[in-house]
């Protein structure tokens, strides 16, 4: 399968963009993983673990990546189906619509970025935890983050004061949404690694209109 930019049109049969083929490659090995029972596995040795960035290591049963691999081996790490549906579910129609924007290979990268800024962020909120870094927030924060700010209201401004404001409005509601889907019952606090989707968001509010100029730039 090859990728092109979506906006271009020509005859012939349709070719993939980027956006579905990582969407279904991310759900056919997530759903492997699964069905063959290798998803706790996967869990713990693919995605980021902010104790291994320590020196903490996994049980010697547990084939892993090297540590500075794992936030966007975290991709294949998942708390269940729903979790996994979400992630493909946003990677096929919010990574199209992003990939419309600023082409195949800036959508990839900031989808790698992403997971890069989710891992800093919930190694910043808890450096020792043993808890790996999992869920769709973590790794498609940055898509979503691109998204909002690459669609806003055509009517909106884009003097830089006018998209810092956005860009930090866009941050706070997706930061109160990352918090309120982690709050544990009975008081027990915030789920670990709740910081992580809000670090991806943030790199991809902060990212989307370079990568938009850089992808002009290269036709």
């Amino acid at each position: 399968m090859r990728w092109r930019d979506p906006r271009q049109r020509g005859s012939g049969r349709r070719r993939f963009t980027a956006a579905e083929i990582l969407a279904a490659m991310v759900g056919a090995a997530g759903l492997a993983l699964i069905v063959t029972g290798y998803q706790r596995e996967a869990l713990f040795g693919l995605s980021f673990i902010p104790a291994r960035a320590m020196g903490a290591e996994l049980p010697p049963e547990i084939a892993s990546l090297p540590v500075w691999l794992t936030p966007p081996g975290s991709t294949l790490g998942y708390f269940g189906v729903l979790d996994l549906i979400f992630t493909c579910v946003v990677l096929f129609f919010i990574g199209k619509k992003v990939e419309e924007v600023i082409g195949g290979p800036a959508m990839l990268l900031l989808y790698a970025l992403g997971t890069y800024a989710a891992a800093g962020a919930y190694w910043i909120e808890a450096p020792m935890s043993p808890m790996p870094m999992a869920g769709s927030f973590a790794t498609t924060g940055s898509l979503l983050g691109a998204a909002a700010m690459l669609y806003r209201r055509a009517s909106g401004s884009n003097r830089p004061g006018s998209l810092i404001v956005h860009g930090l409005w866009l941050t706070v509601v997706w930061a109160v949404i990352c918090v309120g889907l982690s709050v544990l019952p009975a008081g027990q606090g915030l789920m670990p690694g709740w910081s992580a989707g809000i670090g991806s968001f943030v790199l991809g509010v902060a990212l989307a209109r370079p990568l938009l100029l850089w992808h002009y730039r290269r036709k």
